[in-house]
């Protein structure tokens, strides 16, 4: 699963992409970052949500933003979600 994390901080928009390896360690990085108080927004492109344990997706549906089940069906979605956020 991809991450995308954007912190806006001193004013300025950072983006970082983490490769996590699955979504309890994406769950458990966006409720460290709400921890330490860090103030970011969250996208998560999955590689195939339909195999994703559902108490697991469930647990990272309360804490990401928003998401996506995959990038090929959601190409379209994902740019116009970006380029309206980037705007």
């Amino acid at each position: 699963m991809y991450m995308e994390t954007m912190e806006r901080d001193f004013h300025e928009k950072v983006s970082a992409k983490v490769r996590l390896s699955a979504e309890g360690d994406a769950t458990i990085a966006l409720l460290q970052f709400e921890k330490w108080g860090i103030l970011f927004r969250s996208l998560a492109i999955c590689e195939d949500q339909e195999a994703v344990n559902r108490k697991v997706l469930a647990r990272f549906s309360d804490v990401c933003e928003k998401q996506f089940s995959s990038l090929t069906t959601n190409r379209g979605r994902i740019h116009r979600f970006l380029s309206e956020f980037i705007a």
